[in-house]
């Protein structure tokens, strides 16, 4: 019984072993940085100062409440239509 619970443990422990291993090379698997893809879609409007993205559907998406750090600076489709 001693050595299955042993083994049991030592499973876990290589497993953990191998994900830190694999960090450490910089591997990623598929649960990333799950971020990455809206700093990707969302812009920041100079214009309107919006931060905007264009969703799946076609339809320009505005939000006035998020930061802007670091995200690309382009025109929303609205402010376009305007200027």
């Amino acid at each position: 019984m001693e050595e299955t619970e042993h083994n049991t443990i030592q499973w876990v422990i290589d497993a953990f072993n191998d994900k830190v291993e694999s960090n450490k090379r910089g591997e990623r698997g598929k649960h990333g940085n799950q971020y990455i893809k809206e700093s990707r879609r969302l812009k920041m409007c100079p214009n309107c100062n919006n931060v905007w993205e264009t969703s799946f559907s076609g339809l320009c998406n505005r939000y006035n409440h998020m930061p802007t750090y670091g995200l690309k600076r382009a025109l929303c489709t609205l402010c376009k239509k305007i200027v």
